[in-house]
């Protein structure tokens, strides 16, 4: 997007149909945290907040044999709350996921641009990318330095499968997802604003321990790396009895303490040996399972880690101390995180908050961002067309009008008022004349909006293909006429996909005609859907 276009959008970006707070959803293992947390003056308030537990663990690299569950207890939540319609970024960790800082050598924006797109640069940079079926990777340049010849670049990456499934979630829930955040670069985010000059030259580790597991994160200059660890149910339940207990000490404390400090101390190490970070000068402590300074006094006598500091999740909350638990104020720190994220950051500009990178998972990221640009700028263009024909008439209310009526009063003469009675009429037919100019631009525009229409289409319509199919051809004219082939692996998938179709409103009473094909490279149902758009 050009400058103008960029600085026209951002002056009517309240006509894009964007949320300028729109809510978070948190996804574990565990559960989920549904919140709203406004910034206001760069300060995190909460709103509301809903957090609901599963009966148990899923997977959430592969939420196919949970998805329906979870959609039902996320649309119960936003029924309850009426959340309906509501814009949210949805902010996940699952064991595929990648977010890193990669170095290389320097290149423009236009090469990057070019290189980017091929897999094997990004499989040389990263080789788990490889392993990866269908990923699906955003970047964001943090640093360049063409006289040195580096540049180093945020990289997040995923199955787009599962990213797929997380927005499903959302949709069937009747929100309307519009950004996944990795949850580590999250959980920096959260505490960023409330670092040192000092803390953001150094190297710093997060550790956060859940009802999901336990995650260190490292973060240091243009660096960012994290690993999970593993500490047994046992050892969760008992840092959940923390509360009870004056003060964990003695030989039985003293155990527990030294196998979770191991953990997390073999995590520290890996971070500082393989993400080549350099060996940390504090960590912070983000829990949700206990009384945060008992864990840490547990992990201080019974490990080897450095100063170890806790999250204050009162400051960035912006509540006063004691209206949100301690154990929630933890909960919610990768959502205040994601909460600084704005699924258009150019279009919203100052940022909310300052965090140490913005970035995007979501599979259609792009395509979003551009059709709600187009929807200000359509709305923008009818708003100025129509101050523009409220401007003609009060044209030729105010001045032609006294004009006439003084020019019949001052002249006494026949003459003199037929002389008058001309002018008044040219001056009409040039009015007329900016008028019709007016109207050709108002059919041109009503063109635009059309063409917008089908920019509304082409948002929905992915999620409607389930795979399995493959999609040969595409036909959608100015009158409304739309047709569909290809190949799909079984006539269910047909039928499924048509359902799809119908649901979103995308076509009206769509026929049929199939054919199965048993040999070949494109063997299976082929297949022509045909009919009209719908509403969308």
């Amino acid at each position: 997007m050009s400058a103008i276009s960029l600085a026209f959008a951002q002056l009517f970006r309240g006509f894009s149909g964007t949320d300028p707070s729109p809510l978070v959803l948190h996804l574990e293992t565990s559960g989920f945290t549904l919140s709203e947390i406004f910034i206001k003056k760069r300060v995190p308030q909460l709103r509301f907040v809903v957090r609901q537990d599963f009966e148990r663990p899923v997977d959430l690299s592969d939420l196919a044999p949970d998805i329906v569950r979870i959609q039902e207890l996320l649309e119960r939540a936003v029924v309850n709350f009426g959340l309906a319609g509501r814009d949210v970024m949805i902010c996940a960790m699952h064991k595929e996921l990648i977010v890193r800082v990669v170095s290389m050598f320097f290149m423009s924006d236009k090469e990057l641009a070019i290189e980017s797109k091929e897999p094997d640069f990004w499989k040389e940079h990263l080789p788990e990318i490889g392993e990866m079926e269908s990923p699906h990777l955003t970047f964001k340049r943090i640093s360049a330095d063409e006289a040195e010849d580096t540049m180093t670049l945020l990289v997040a990456a995923s199955p787009r499968e599962t990213l797929t499934q997380f927005c499903d979630i959302a949709t069937e829930a009747d929100l309307k997802p519009v950004l996944i955040d990795p949850e580590p670069l999250a959980l920096v985010n959260s505490m960023y604003r409330l670092m040192t000059r000092s803390d953001r030259r150094s190297s710093i580790g997060i550790i956060y321990l859940s009802e999901s597991g336990g995650r260190v994160i490292g973060i240091a200059p243009n660096q960012i790396d994290s690993t999970t660890f593993e500490f047994n149910e046992f050892d969760q339940v008992l840092l959940k009895q923390l509360d009870t207990v004056d003060h964990p000490s003695g030989d039985f404390w003293a155990e527990v303490g030294a196998r979770i400090g191991s953990a997390v101390s073999q995590s520290c190490n890996y971070l500082v040996q393989e993400g080549k970070f350099l060996p940390f000068r504090k960590v912070v402590l983000i829990t949700g399972l206990s009384d945060p300074e008992k864990t840490a006094q547990l992990l201080k006598t019974n490990s080897d880690l450095p100063e170890i500091e806790i999250w204050s999740g009162s400051e960035p909350l912006g509540v006063p101390e004691g209206e949100v638990p301690g154990a929630l104020e933890c909960i919610l720190a990768p959502s205040v995180g994601t909460a600084h994220q704005m699924a258009d950051h150019e279009l919203y500009k100052p940022p909310f908050g300052e965090v140490f990178s913005y970035l995007s998972l979501h599979p259609y990221h792009d395509k979003l961002i551009g059709n709600r640009r187009v929807r200000a700028s359509n709305a923008a263009f009818g708003l100025l067309l129509g101050i523009a024909l409220m401007a003609g008439f009060a044209y030729t209310a105010l001045v032609t009008g006294p004009k006439y009526l003084s020019a019949e009063r001052a002249v006494g003469n026949a003459s003199s008022v037929i002389q008058q009675a001309s002018g008044l009429n040219n001056q009409v037919n040039g009015l007329n004349q900016k008028i019709s100019a007016i109207k050709k631009q108002s059919e041109t525009l009503f063109d635009v909006a059309s063409q917008n229409t089908r920019y509304e289409f082409f948002d929905v319509f992915p999620s409607t293909v389930p795979p399995g199919i493959a999609l040969s051809e595409f036909n959608l004219d100015r009158d409304g006429a739309l047709s569909i082939q290809g190949v799909a692996q079984s006539a269910d998938l047909v039928t499924v996909f048509t359902d799809n179709l119908i649901r979103e409103q995308l076509m009206t009473a769509p026929k049929l005609r199939a054919s199965y094909k048993e040999s070949g490279g494109d063997a299976g149902f082929r297949f022509e859907l045909y009919g009209q758009a719908g509403q969308k």
